[in-house]
């Protein structure tokens, strides 16, 4: 397990994930199958804790704990935002999906070297914007980010 705390103005973000390692074998688009919803980590779900009302996409989201997960394709990925940050990571059910918040479709970028495991990272743009920056694989994902 793994976390990522940021800040924007005056408040402060945590991107909490599992870290699984793909050892070489192509996990997405394999194992975890293109068009079926993915928790984007290992284990729990992926969780946003946030202490400012934030747009993550093209979502707005309140103050709050929301889990996050993706449905890849070979091109363009959907992020999905869901309202319930308590519960396990996968199967994503129709049970789970009826908490969805909102989604928004990403075209990933491909890494010049291999990220053998998943990681996040923060960068900023500035004082109130910035990206979330997934890399797994061969694959990029720039998740924007912003104080609203």
């Amino acid at each position: 397990l793994d976390s990522v705390t940021l800040s924007l103005g005056n408040g402060f973000a945590k991107l909490c994930y599992g870290r699984p390692s793909a050892g070489g074998v192509p996990r997405v688009g394999a194992e975890i199958p293109f068009g079926v919803p993915w928790q984007m980590g290992a284990n729990e779900p992926t969780t946003l804790h946030l202490t400012f009302a934030a747009r993550i996409g093209t979502v707005d989201l309140d103050p709050g704990s929301y889990s996050l997960y993706a449905i890849p394709e070979d091109t363009d990925w959907t992020i999905v935002v869901n309202g319930n940050p308590n519960r396990w990571g996968v199967p994503i059910s129709p049970d789970v999906r009826a908490q969805d918040i909102g989604s928004f479709t990403l075209t990933p970028t491909a890494l010049p070297t291999y990220v053998d495991r998943l990681t996040f990272r923060f960068d900023a743009t500035s004082g109130t914007r910035g990206s979330l920056v997934y890399s797994w694989e061969r694959t990029s994902l720039t998740i924007p980010l912003a104080r609203r």
